[in-house]
């Protein structure tokens, strides 16, 4: 707040800005590798305003800032209020937690925080130059337990050349008569109150050098309008054109009158006070030597984490959507009586989440989403539906579900790492097989062809019958040498049941006893023999087409084939992580079907109804292949088709920057490595 110099063009500076301390603790951050920490303030102008900057650099460096908590501070520091705050940062899980208020509130915040157990082992504690800079402990004074092992940044004492002369003459002051005299030991502040009183001193000797004086009534400074000294912009040169050694360090300033060398310690809090293990200056940045440094209840630098999650006794509110096998609903038992809370509900995730509760220690409620959806982003409002709206607007700790993990969902929530691997397929139902009948032999032709077929055999019959009847030829013997009196006399004339027999022996190719004698009768036989030929032949052509076509399934065996063709209609689940697929994507042939799958409206409500139109439509139903795996093996009337597209997996989701995704996370890859994941899929 009080570093520029146009808002403020009267302010000095012996102690560096805010700014600057911020970068001092963001590189002790970086040292130890953190990149989670919860924050705690006083709520006056010196707390809220400390952190601005650092705030600033985590977000740079994307270190999370688990949560920022303020406190108002009081008259007497003993009667403050802080555990609601130190409460929320217990539950915020970050281990890592910077403090920026006045010593006296700082002492009594540790104080409760110890009787939190916030102060032990694990626990690390940075605070700034409020509590460092005017707070030190005697060689005799105990160090309070909770106090021990905190960490802080704070300014230098005892750079100045001026420092041993001053100690000198401190060390020999009268202690009744100057607070805190009598000792080899001064704060960080009261040393850079001795420099500010030794920098007041040379600008005015210099003032005085150079031939000026100072004159007139002194100035009133509650007096309003404010009054104006004469003489305070010469001052402000010449304080600002010091170049002297001090108690703290050496007196120089910027043209915008900060320290021109800022220079602080690390140090950490022992049983004998205040120890330095580090430094940081502007030029050659932060040095520090872990070796002798103790955390909080003796805490290696080594065996430090940035964050633990502490799920215990904890009540998580679960969101989940009915998705067999794994999660299945059931509001009443075997037996007929009712079912209530958590025990409806079972599956492969349900299994999953009671394992994940033994390990963890936490207790749960599941509820069902109430718009049936897992989670879709409106693109004009850009608000969440379903599972995943849940979870963005604070409704649940969690879901539990088959949920695909995607890029854009993980925009807004977080996942653990997948506990099935999957990818995108189809499913539809096989063709029926053939039904024989006894007169599949007729399909060829239509039944009027047959019914002309079988009259023109009549026809034909008939015409030769009449034909041999009229003709003088007909009774004459072929050859009557070869013929004996006997049978000459006992031949008959060819006769209509002899005409119609030979007629359909020429149809079905067969040669009949008798035939013809007359030339007209033979003539009407070639002709009839000769269309029998065309007839046959188309026949034989239709029939053998006929069981070709018959034994073809359509050849659709990836989703390549499934786009090409038109007669069978595909569609995915509305607002599901696959119609987000289509949706998005660019590549073909996805891009295509994302558009008549919009044109046709193609969609379902869920699982259930697409299974449903994949057994008793001609449709395609595209979704996870571990779900419709699953549906295949129990419906031989469906098969799953083609390979595997939009690889992914189903995770647990949790809200964005939650602090326990990465607990979850390590349980479940002990879960796939253990083998009770591979369990839980024989299962179910």
């Amino acid at each position: 707040m009080l570093v520029n110099p146009q808002t403020y063009p009267f302010l000095v500076r012996l102690s560096a800005t805010d700014t600057v301390q911020s970068r001092v603790i963001a590189d002790v951050i970086d040292h130890f590798g953190w990149q989670q920490m919860s924050i705690l303030t006083s709520s006056d102008d010196y707390g809220t305003h400390g952190f601005i900057e650092f705030e600033r650099i985590a977000g740079v460096k994307g270190w999370l800032i688990r949560t920022v908590q303020s406190f108002d501070p009081t008259e007497d520091p003993r009667r403050i209020r802080v555990r609601r705050q130190l409460q929320a940062i217990k539950a915020a899980g970050a281990r890592i937690v910077l403090l920026n208020c006045l010593a006296s509130f700082g002492l009594e915040v540790l104080r409760q925080a110890g009787d939190m157990g916030l102060t032990g082992v694990g626990w690390a504690w940075i605070v700034t130059d409020g509590v460092t800079g005017m707070t030190s402990f005697r060689k005799n004074e105990t160090v309070p337990r909770h106090l021990l092992g905190l960490l802080g940044v704070k300014p230098v004492e005892d750079k100045g050349e001026l420092f041993g002369d001053f100690m000198k003459l401190w060390s020999a002051a009268d202690g009744t008569r100057y607070p805190g005299a009598g000792v080899w030991d001064i704060e960080a502040y009261p040393a850079k109150f001795v420099d500010a009183v030794l920098l007041f001193a040379f600008a005015y000797r210099d003032l005085l050098r150079d031939g000026q004086t100072m004159t007139g009534a002194a100035v009133q400074c509650d007096q309003f309008p404010p009054q104006t000294w004469p003489h305070g912009t010469a001052m402000l040169q010449y304080l600002r054109k010091v170049s002297e050694e001090g108690i703290s360090s050496k007196i120089l300033f910027t043209k915008d009158g900060t320290p021109s060398q800022v220079e602080f310690d690390i140090v950490n809090l022992h049983r004998n006070g205040w120890q330095r293990v580090g430094t940081w200056n502007d030029t050659d940045g932060l040095t520090i030597d872990n070796s002798v440094i103790s955390f909080m209840g003796g805490g290696q630098v080594e065996l430090m984490d940035d964050f633990v999650s502490d799920l215990r006794n904890r009540t998580l509110r679960i969101v989940t959507h009915r998705d067999i096998p794994f999660v299945m609903r059931n509001l009443n038992d075997s037996e007929g009586n009712p079912l209530n809370g958590n025990d409806q509900y079972s599956g492969l995730c349900i299994d999953l989440l009671k394992w994940l509760s033994e390990q963890l220690g936490f207790q749960y409620r599941l509820y069902h989403v109430a718009d049936d959806k897992f989670g879709n982003k409106d693109r004009t409002t850009g608000r969440w539906n379903g599972v995943i709206g849940d979870l963005v607007y604070k409704k649940a700790d969690m879901a539990v579900t088959d949920l695909t993990i995607t890029a854009e969902r993980e925009e807004d929530v977080d996942f653990t790492l997948p506990y099935i691997e999957a990818g995108s397929t189809f499913i539809m139902r096989k063709k029926a097989r053939a039904e024989y009948n006894i007169m599949n032999f007729s399909r060829p032709f239509q039944p009027e062809l047959w019914a002309l077929v079988f009259i023109t055999t009549l026809a034909v019959a008939i015409i030769q019958s009449v034909i041999n009847k009229l003709s003088p030829y007909s009774g004459i013997p072929m050859d009557e040498d070869s013929v004996g009196p006997e049978e000459s006399e006992e031949e008959s004339p060819y006769t209509f049941a002899e005409s119609l027999w030979h007629s359909f022996a020429a149809l079905i190719q067969q040669g009949p006893e008798f035939f013809p004698r007359a030339p007209s009768g033979r003539i009407t036989s070639i002709f009839w023999g000769m269309g029998i030929l065309i007839v046959i032949a188309t026949y034989t052509a239709n029939l053998a087409a006929f069981l070709t076509i018959s034994r073809l399934e359509t050849t659709i065996e990836s989703v390549e084939d499934l786009a090409a063709q038109n007669e069978i209609v595909y569609g995915v689940q509305r607002d599901s992580a696959t119609q987000s697929f289509f949706d998005e994507s660019n590549i073909e042939p996805f891009k295509t079907m994302a558009g008549v799958m919009r044109a046709r409206d193609s969609y379902v409500d869920g699982m259930d109804e697409g299974i449903r139109k994949a057994r008793t439509e001609n449709y395609a139903y595209i979704s996870d292949n571990v779900l419709l795996d699953y549906q295949a093996n129990r419906d031989c009337t469906l098969r799953t088709v083609g390979r595997l597209f939009k690889k992914s997996g189903f995770g647990i989701a949790l809200p964005k920057y939650s602090p326990y995704t990465e607990v979850f996370s390590k349980k479940i890859l002990q879960a796939r490595e253990s083998g009770f994941l591979d369990v839980l899929i024989k299962k179910w």
